[in-house]
């Protein structure tokens, strides 16, 4: 990235690319954040209108990425993938729901249960997106088919949960969080 942004030299040989070199660095990390949630999508969802859809984000933001451009409009991409996840999501969790039990009403986006002990709450299919679990107590929990795309899971504890087929997990989040063998995880984490 930094040879196409100033010619092959570092931010360190000319501090003054500094500023452009990490503003280019932040957008691409964000750009393939958004990659990075397509593509789950694209292999979590069967309606091709939607796959079409991702292919085509897909194609233009990894355009942007090759052009290490610190310009690129990440807010409008963000605006643009945020309808496909959210149909994929709503999906998903559907069609989890439809083998079980109804989530527990306090299991919502944005919702704030951190340090909250949630063992026996009933989680297939919730949409955790952008809650706090910041230290809960999720030992033991089934998450099957929940959407957990920007929720705070630093410290949360899911010793012996079912991890498997959450949605928008990423390595960061479950990095964050207290495990063990018995811990049931995604198979991308193998």
């Amino acid at each position: 990235m930094s040879s196409r942004l100033s010619g092959g030299r570092t931010w360190r040989d000319d501090p003054s690319t500094a500023a452009s070199m990490f503003a280019a660095f932040r957008t691409v990390t964000a750009l393939h954040e958004l990659l990075w949630h397509l593509t789950h999508a694209r292999h979590r969802t069967y309606d091709d209108d939607l796959k079409a859809a991702v292919d085509v984000l897909v194609s233009e933001i990894t355009a942007s990425v090759d052009s290490a451009d610190p310009a690129a409009d990440l807010e409008m991409y963000r605006e643009r993938v945020r309808p496909i996840l959210d149909a994929v999501s709503e999906d998903v969790r559907a069609s989890f729901r439809a083998q079980g039990d109804l989530v527990d009403p306090i299991l919502v986006r944005y919702a704030d249960l951190a340090g909250r002990d949630l063992r026996r709450l009933r989680a297939v299919g919730a949409d955790l997106r952008g809650a706090s679990l910041l230290g809960s107590d999720l030992r033991g929990v089934d998450m099957a088919g929940c959407d957990l795309l920007g929720a705070d899971l630093r410290g949360a504890d899911v010793r012996g949960a079912d991890l498997t087929d959450c949605l928008f997990l990423t390595r960061t989040q479950l990095g964050s969080t207290r495990l063990d063998e018995r811990t049931r995880l995604p198979r991308w984490s193998a």
